[in-house]
């Protein structure tokens, strides 16, 4: 997860702040809403989509097939 985290750090400023700023809503909203179903899987999605991610890049580095944690 850190090697994506640096990885991730070296893209140009723009796709930087527009991935942070993805990353904030799709967490931090579905908390204000825990309690509901669709917060809780939510949740469960980008957990998994990170860890996915954090796979691939561990296996292959950083390359266009980290889409897949979509």
């Amino acid at each position: 997860m850190i090697g994506l985290m640096r990885s991730m750090l070296k893209m140009p400023s723009p796709w930087l702040v527009w991935i942070m700023l993805l990353v904030a809503v799709n967490f931090f909203v579905p908390l204000f809403h825990i309690q509901t179903l669709e917060a809780q899987l939510t949740i469960a999605a980008l957990l998994a989509g990170a860890v996915t991610q954090s796979y691939i890049h561990s296996k292959l580095g950083f390359v266009r097939l980290l889409g897949l944690g979509h």
